[in-house]
């Protein structure tokens, strides 16, 4: 029964994720709804299936061994992720292992689109089971910096996916490509959006880690869209508090993107919200002061 439940899913996953698919649903609304269509739906009812052994009688040991059989690599994955994330509910084995090695499988698949979307969906399984601060996956040995270094590896390999993505095809359809780059941007954004709800990362994670390992994203890049779209991911959903703690290193990246990036909108908004900051208290008006935020925003929007 069970391998004619996957003999049933993987056709039907091969054609969510066909490349005729996807520009059908570029032309008529936003690619993601490709995702939404396949996480909320399809999958979903698929890992309610392997979730229930009584249904398929192997266990979720034996069912992570099996699906790696899968004839074709994209459907394969798709069908470790999901697998995998009955695993880790299971407990029966660590979530750091199992995450680590569902990442690691993700290199097998270097087509642009299709590594962008099979990432986002090892993104959205691995959410809940991140080895955050009171996480009931978080072993003794296990520490937020395993999650940390979970998201940064998965944004990094999204982030280079999606730069690729302007290599595809002739060059006759470039402004084409990048209107299809522009409505992918979120599913590289959504890795830093799920970093800055990371209870764990604190301003010294950010500071040290995090903050660094982005922006030599955003600098090696060397791609104006993913420049200014992940520069102004990081001002949107990091809190204000560490952009003042860290705005030297950030203004730094600034001189080294591309020329083409509009780099005075992305910092006329961080001035915006750290105004707005020092406006909620004395003490945090008398930082702003102190680092001389003010001075050295307006001298790198002049620039």
């Amino acid at each position: 029964m069970l391998f004619t439940c996957i003999e049933l899913w993987i056709p039907i996953i091969l054609e969510m994720l066909s490349s005729t698919r996807l520009r059908c649903y570029q032309s008529s609304g936003p690619p993601n709804s490709l995702l939404k269509n396949i996480t909320n739906f399809e999958l979903r009812i698929l890992e309610m299936f392997f979730k229930d052994e009584s249904k398929h009688g192997v266990s979720v040991v034996d069912l992570y061994e099996l699906v790696q059989h899968a004839g074709n690599i994209l459907p394969r994955l798709y069908l470790l992720c999901t697998v995998g994330s009955v695993y880790i509910k299971s407990k029966e084995a660590p979530a750091k292992e199992l995450l680590q090695d569902l990442l690691e499988m993700c290199h097998g698949v270097q087509h642009p689109i299709r590594g962008l979307f099979l990432r986002s969906y090892l993104a959205q399984i691995s959410r809940d089971k991140l080895l955050d601060i009171g996480s009931d996956y978080k072993g003794d040995a296990d520490t937020v910096m395993d999650a940390v270094e979970f998201i940064l590896e998965n944004f990094t390999e999204m982030n280079k996916l999606w730069v690729r993505m302007q290599l595809e095809g002739p060059g006759r359809v470039r402004e084409k490509r990048e209107k299809e780059r522009s409505a992918l941007q979120e599913l590289v954004g959504k890795n830093l959006h799920v970093l800055s709800q990371i209870e764990g990362v604190d301003l010294e994670i950010y500071k040290e880690t995090v903050l660094p390992r982005v922006l030599e994203q955003v600098v090696n890049s060397k791609d104006d869209l993913s420049q200014y779209y992940l520069m102004d991911c990081i001002i949107q959903v990091f809190p204000d508090e560490y952009h003042l703690q860290t705005l030297e290193m950030l203004l730094a990246a600034c001189p080294q993107v591309q020329p083409t990036v509009d780099i005075k909108t992305v910092l006329s908004r961080l001035m915006d919200r750290l105004s707005k900051y020092t406006a909620s208290s004395a003490d945090v008006l008398t930082e702003f002061l102190q680092v001389e935020a003010f001075t050295k925003l307006s001298n790198a929007i002049e620039k």
